[in-house]
């Protein structure tokens, strides 16, 4: 009787442990595939994420690109504002040179027409012991105004002595005549050569012999 209990107990836990080693085992067994299909789950993840980061570094090149050539764009634009400036600069400057031509064209036909319209003769002069008075007749149809006179010796290579009278008193009326004085040690018997010019540019020169001493 005790064989037979010893037996089955021993039965009993040779059982125990087959049951136990076999849950157990059943039990690592399903732990194993949870962690495999968990890392399987994982690796997916990460290559879902890996492609996922490939796609942004693919939409990140193309926006560079883009953003390249939005700045190649930019820089051509700006070149060629730069060469219409540049132009534009020129075609002012252009306009400013035409207007001051225009200026200067109307200037000279004012003066060409004034001169025309200026003319002066010499009627006379007067002698003096140091100096001469010269006679100026207006023969024109507008004012004439007087710069300058000179005298110079008449012969070649002699220089010129200029007297800048411009004032109001130079002034000559149309059809008149004005007596201009001036302070000048002349040689006596000497030939000389008188030329009264007007604000114009238009002169009138004759020749005048100074009196015997």
């Amino acid at each position: 009787m005790d064989s037979k209990i010893y037996f089955l107990a021993i039965i009993c836990l040779t059982g125990g442990l087959v049951g136990g080693y076999l849950i157990a085992s059943t039990t690592l067994q399903n732990q194993n595939v949870a962690n495999q299909l968990r890392i399987q789950s994982q690796d997916a993840e990460l290559i879902a994420k890996d492609a996922m980061i490939t796609a942004k570094d693919a939409q990140l090149q193309a926006k560079d690109a883009q953003l390249q050539a939005l700045d190649t764009q930019l820089k051509a634009q700006d070149v060629q504002l730069q060469a219409q400036s540049t132009l534009i600069q020129t075609q002012e400057n252009l306009l400013q040179m035409l207007k001051a031509n225009v200026t200067k064209l109307q200037e000279l036909i004012q003066l060409i027409s004034t001169q025309t319209h200026t003319q002066i003769k010499i009627d006379s002069v007067v002698w003096d012991s140091v100096s001469f008075t010269v006679d100026v007749r207006n023969t024109g149809s507008v004012d004439a105004v007087i710069e300058s006179v000179s005298i110079r010796a008449n012969q070649a290579g002699s220089l010129p002595t200029i007297f800048k009278i411009l004032s109001v008193r130079s002034s000559i009326p149309a059809l008149t005549h004005s007596m201009i004085t001036l302070t000048y040690q002349y040689a006596a018997s000497t030939s000389y050569i008188v030329r009264v010019t007007t604000n114009t540019g238009f002169y009138y020169e004759a020749v005048f012999t100074s009196p015997v001493a």
